[in-house]
């Protein structure tokens, strides 16, 4: 294994010093800048993903711990549900990020035309992909669900909580493009309040209170109306700001 990784590592250094006249990337540590607040930008650029993998894993462990009073099989059908509805929110994540490099580019460059193109159509795809699996988890909830596990009251609990959560598909796709768009035009506050709208600062107290008023089902619709909420706040930030970016 050492040889492998020395190997590897000898290749690259000798591919990075034959091509380092002709491209900006080296490894050189000469060409690397504290100046010019570039680690900043990386930081900040990121950041609204880290919070939001991280306020993620927070509001699971609340989650997980608030069904834990109800019943083992309440707790394994929140968690199918959970790694179910999880597909469909990876795939918008990925078309989402994905388009952000192009987006930025055309922001840089000044094609609005292009950069507004990029955006329309990709969230016209997310979108679609987003409510057509939001349709086939409400429909086949209870056949996906037995995919996972044979047990019956399992596979209700399952089978209920995912015709709850899927409705998050849609909402978090229109939420992931704007986050993107937002980030790929170097635009730091408002990724930051969606990316804390999302998960933690709404979904946590959601769940807390519907767990007290209604309880199991209440858990469950914690996710759909924090996700709900977030695409508004998302909406009133991002509508006019889109219209100004392609008017300059």
């Amino acid at each position: 294994m050492e040889k492998r990784t020395g190997f590897f590592d000898t290749t690259s250094r000798s591919v990075f010093r034959r091509i380092r006249k002709d491209t900006v990337i080296t490894p050189n540590p000469k060409c690397y800048t504290l100046s010019a607040s570039i680690p900043g930008d990386v930081i900040l650029g990121g950041l609204p993903s880290f919070i939001m993998m991280l306020l993620g894993c927070l509001s699971n462990s609340v989650l997980n711990r608030l069904v834990t009073f109800y019943s083992n099989e309440a707790m394994a059908g929140m968690g199918i549900a959970k790694k179910i509805d999880m597909i469909a929110f990876s795939a918008a994540q990925g078309m989402t990020q994905g388009v952000l490099p192009l987006v930025a580019c055309n922001y840089a460059s000044g094609n609005r035309e292009r950069m507004g193109r990029s955006i329309r159509v990709t969230l016209a795809y997310t979108l679609a992909i987003a409510c057509a699996a939001t349709l086939a988890l409400f429909l086949f909830a209870g056949p996906i669900t037995r995919c996972f596990i044979d047990s019956g009251s399992t596979v209700a609990y399952g089978r209920d909580f995912l015709r709850v959560i899927c409705f998050t598909c849609p909402s978090t796709a229109v939420s992931f493009m704007v986050i993107t768009v937002f980030q790929a035009t170097k635009q730091k506050a408002q990724p930051l309040i969606l990316s804390l709208l999302r998960k933690g600062s709404l979904d946590i107290p959601l769940m807390l209170l519907l767990n007290h008023r209604i309880g199991l089902q209440g858990i469950a619709w914690a996710a759909p109306l924090a996700d709900w909420m977030a695409l508004i706040v998302s909406a009133l930030l991002f509508i006019p700001y889109f219209k100004r970016l392609r008017g300059e």
